[in-house]
């Protein structure tokens, strides 16, 4: 078997020894095979500088020029062009272009009922532009905090907006005339960054490290009240900072379901006459004083009338400029 295979290759030796056009063939489809390599390269690096120099004169296009429009927005859309960076995040300008046409269609909608009060151009695309720098921060905040926004949070919302309309249908009917939009850009756009400044507003309250100057305060007022050397209402004018501060911290009447269910739990639990301690609410620090009660035929408590002084927690507006502050911002659009 060695001898016969040994044979046949000292055959096919001879033969590309005596046969020239043999062992061209082989050079040849060699170097075919080489030029072949060498176009399809060529062209690959062509199409590279072809698509680079096309982004180049597209991004000059939009943010020196401002292009703007369908194109722009699809194109956008595919292509990750940022309007800013937020701490190294990006937000999107396909986003910012679909928001400040969405501006001009509401106000377009709105004809001459809103008359002085809709903004050029300018003011449209600043407004457009800090919202979404102010929505990525908060979203890296509301990260921080553990805040997630469920679908359920979503239509939950929804729901509540439909239940105060003639019925889902005039509300999608109202979206689309208005913003041009269906429900669920709407829950993404509006409903979305509105619930997680909600939870964020919440969480930055019951920070204490946020809110220790705060939390001192509203300690050394409790005090003051226990000692009883001024009266509850003098204190509340005093240090309150609600605007029922100048009725010495009278609410009137309220029934369960009208206060967040901090207070409302703290208020039902007391007394007539009987000051609560500290209850912390996504607004601040709040005493609570109950001054009335009403019953209904079975002794059950069903409203009440209570005073309170509140002492104000960090705002989120306040936690958010301080934040911005201290952010990496880029802005990449101009006006």
């Amino acid at each position: 078997m060695e001898s016969s295979f040994n044979e046949k290759q000292e055959k096919e030796t001879d033969i590309l020894e005596t046969n020239p056009s043999a062992s061209g063939a082989g050079e040849k489809a060699s170097v075919r095979g080489g030029a072949l390599r060498r176009f399809f390269l060529g062209l690959g690096l062509g199409v590279l500088i072809v698509l680079v120099l096309a982004a180049v004169i597209f991004g000059v296009g939009i943010y020196r020029f401002g292009w703007s429009g369908e194109i722009v927005s699809k194109i956008t859309k595919v292509a990750p062009y940022p309007a800013a960076i937020v701490n190294w995040n990006m937000v999107r300008y396909s986003d910012y272009v679909d928001d400040v046409e969405t501006l001009k269609t509401f106000f377009a909608s709105q004809g001459e009922e809103l008359g002085a009060a809709a903004p050029d151009e300018k003011e449209m695309k600043t407004q457009v532009l800090d919202r979404l720098i102010n929505n990525e921060l908060s979203y890296q905040l509301a990260k921080k905090y553990g805040i997630k926004i469920s679908d359920e949070d979503l239509d939950g919302e929804v729901k509540k907006i439909v239940d105060q309309s003639e019925s889902q249908e005039s509300v999608e009917q109202a979206l689309k005339e208005q913003y041009g939009w269906g429900i669920e850009e709407f829950k993404e756009k509006v409903l979305k960054p509105f619930l997680v400044q909600q939870k964020l507003q919440e969480a930055i309250s019951k920070d204490e490290a946020l809110n220790q100057e705060a939390k001192k305060k509203a300690e050394d007022v409790l005090a003051q009240i226990q000692k009883g050397e001024k009266s509850f209402e003098d204190l509340a004018k005093e240090y309150s900072e609600d605007t029922s501060a100048e009725d010495g911290g009278d609410l009137s009447y309220f029934g369960k379901g009208t206060m967040v269910p901090e207070f409302e739990t703290a208020a039902f639990s007391l007394g007539v006459g009987e000051t609560s301690g500290l209850v912390l609410t996504e607004y601040g620090y709040h005493i609570i004083k109950v001054t009335e009660q009403i019953k209904d035929d079975n002794g059950e408590v069903t409203e009440v009338r209570a005073s309170h002084i509140l002492i104000k927690t960090k705002s989120l507006d306040d936690f958010l400029k301080e934040e911005t502050a201290k952010a990496k911002i880029w802005r990449c659009v101009k006006f």
